[in-house]
C-alpha cells in the first residue's frame, strides 16, 4: 500500500484580526492487490484482461488505474529482478512482469515433541527435492524462534537444503536415540531426554490438560480444581498466540525486496479467537467421571452449548492489536501466507486410538475435533487475511507443492482507496465474469 501526504495550508485574512493558519492533513492509500485466477483443477489462468475483472472495497465498486500481470515462472537462466511497480499507467490487456517466485520455508516448532520436529524437517528436504528443476526458485529459511538459516533469499537449492539441515540440529540437539521399533521416522525415534524425573510430554496440549482433569474428578471440589488447570492452560495458549503473532508480523516485516512473497508456514497453530472446547472437556469429565463407556444419552448431555467463556481473553486489545500489525506488514510488503498444520489432526488420531484413558466415546472425538478447529483459527485467519489458503495434513509435500504450483501467475490490482473512516477494517471483493475461474485474494486491510 502506498500513503500519500498532502498538507495544505488554507490562509484566512481579515483586516482587523491577526492572521490565522488552518493546516489539515488529508490522506490519500493507493492499494495493491495481488489475485490469483486458477480453473477448478487449479490450473493458473493467463490470458485474463482488466474487462474481466470487477473490484470493490464494501459495497463501492473501485476505478483500477493498475493492471498488471506476474509471470513468477522464471527459466533458471537470466536474471529477473523484481523491478518497481509503475503506478502512473493502465494496460487493459495487462503489462506482464517476470519474476522468479520468491518462496519462504518457515517453521514454528515452539514446544513440540522432537519426534514431530525431525519428521517436519524430512518432509521439508522432501519438499526442495521436488520442486521443478527447470524453474528458478528464491527460498528463504527461517525459524519464527531463531530467525533467517539463509540470511535472506538464496537461488541456490545446496544452501536451502544446508540451511534446513543447521536448523534440524540446532532444534534436536538435546535429544538421543532410542529403538523403539517401526515408528514414523523408521526403525529409530527421538526422545527428549528426561529431566528431574519428570514424565515425557503426552501427544497433545489438551491430552495434558485431560490428564489433570480427570485427576481433578477424586479432590473434594473437583470443578475449582478443574478451573484452576484450565484458567493456567488458556494463559499459556493466550501468550502463545500473542508470541507467535509477534514472531509472524516481524518476518513480514523483515521482506523489504520489490516483489510477491509467499511464505510457507508450518506450525501447530495459535488460538485467534477462542478455547471453548476446554470447558467442554471439563463438564464431560465432571458428568461422566472417569468411565468413558457411557450411554449416547450421556454423550448428547456432555456437550452443552457453551457460547464464548474463553472470548474475552482472546479479544483483547492487545491480542486486536498483534492481528493488525499482522496484516499491516503482510499488506505493506506484499506477503502471501499459505499455513500448513501437519500436528494437530495426528494428534487427535492419537488420542482417539489411545487406552491411556480407558478408552475414548464420541464425545470426546467431538471435543478433540472441536479443539483441532480452535487451536488452528490463528493459521486459517493469517491464510485468509494475505489471500493464501490453510491444509491440515499428515504430509507436507504433496499440500507445499500444489501451493506453489498454483501461485505461478498473478494478476496485480492498484487503485486509489474510498474516502472511508480511517483504522476500519475494509472488506475486499473481486470477482471474475469469465465462468469456471476461481480467485484467491486477501479478505482485506485495515485503512490509515
Amino acid at each position: 500500500m502506498l500513503s500519500i501526504w498532502f498538507l495544505m495550508n488554507l490562509l484566512f485574512q481579515d483586516d482587523k484580526t491577526e492572521q490565522d493558519v488552518v493546516t489539515e492533513q488529508v490522506t490519500v492509500e493507493f492499494v495493491l492487490l495481488d489475485v490469483l485466477a486458477v480453473t477448478r483443477k487449479g490450473v493458473p489462468v493467463t490470458d485474463l484482461t482488466l474487462s474481466d475483472f470487477e473490484v470493490r472495497e464494501g459495497r463501492q465498486k473501485v476505478d483500477i488505474t493498475l493492471f498488471e500481470k506476474l509471470d513468477l515462472r522464471a527459466p533458471l537462466e537470466g536474471d529477473f529482478t523484481p523491478t518497481p511497480i509503475d503506478t502512473e499507467k493502465l494496460s487493459t490487456t495487462g503489462v506482464t512482469r517476470r519474476q522468479v517466485q520468491q518462496l519462504v520455508l518457515a517453521v514454528d516448532l515452539f514446544e513440540q515433541p522432537v519426534t514431530e520436529a525431525a519428521r517436519t524437517f524430512d518432509q521439508l528436504d522432501k519438499f526442495v527435492n521436488s520442486l521443478d528443476s527447470a524453474l528458478a526458485y528464491s527460498i528463504d529459511v527461517r525459524s519464527l524462534e531463531y530467525g533467517s538459516y539463509t540470511e535472506g533469499f538464496t537461488t541456490n537449492r545446496r544452501m536451502v537444503r544446508e540451511a534446513l539441515s543447521k536448523m534440524r540440529d540446532q532444534y534436536l540437539k538435546d535429544t538421543v536415540y532410542v529403538d523403539e521399533g517401526e515408528t514414523l521416522l523408521g526403525g529409530l525415534s527421538r526422545r527428549e531426554r528426561q529431566r528431574n524425573n519428570n514424565p515425557r510430554r503426552r501427544s497433545s496440549p489438551l491430552a495434558d490438560l485431560e490428564y489433570e482433569l480427570r485427576n481433578c474428578v477424586s479432590v473434594r471440589i473437583p470443578q475449582v480444581c478443574m478451573d484452576n488447570f484450565i484458567a493456567d492452560f488458556l494463559d499459556r495458549q493466550y501468550m502463545r498466540s500473542l508470541r507467535a503473532l509477534g514472531e509472524m508480523t516481524a518476518m513480514a516485516q523483515s521482506f523489504k525486496q520489490d516483489g510477491l512473497k509467499t511464505i510457507l508456514l508450518v506450525s501447530p497453530g495459535f488460538s485467534s479467537d477462542s478455547i471453548d472446547a476446554v470447558y467442554q472437556l471439563r463438564d464431560h469429565i465432571l458428568r461422566t467421571g472417569r468411565n468413558e463407556n457411557v450411554s449416547s444419552n450421556q454423550r448428547v448431555n456432555a456437550m452443552p452449548s457453551l457460547g464464548g467463556r474463553s472470548r474475552g481473553l482472546f479479544n483483547s486489545s492487545e491480542m486486536r492489536d498483534r492481528k493488525r500489525e499482522f496484516t499491516d506488514a503482510c499488506l505493506q510488503n506484499r506477503v502471501i501466507v499459505h499455513a500448513f498444520d501437519i500436528y494437530n489432526r495426528l494428534d487427535q488420531h492419537k488420542r482417539g486410538t489411545s487406552a491411556e484413558f480407558g478408552g475414548v466415546s464420541q464425545a470426546t472425538r467431538d471435543i478433540y475435533s472441536n479443539y483441532n478447529n480452535q487451536i488452528s483459527s490463528g493459521l486459517f485467519e493469517a491464510a485468509e487475511d494475505t489471500g493464501g489458503s490453510f491444509t491440515q495434513s499428515f504430509g507436507l509435500t504433496t499440500p507445499m507443492t500444489k501451493a506453489v504450483d498454483r501461485g505461478r501467475y498473478y494478476y496485480l490490482f492498484g487503485y486509489t482507496s474510498p474516502d472511508g473512516k480511517k483504522g476500519r477494517w475494509r472488506n475486499l471483493k473481486v470477482k471474475c465474469k469469465r465462468k469456471g475461474v476461481r480467485l484467491q485474494y486477501r479478505a482485506g486491510y485495515y485503512s490509515k
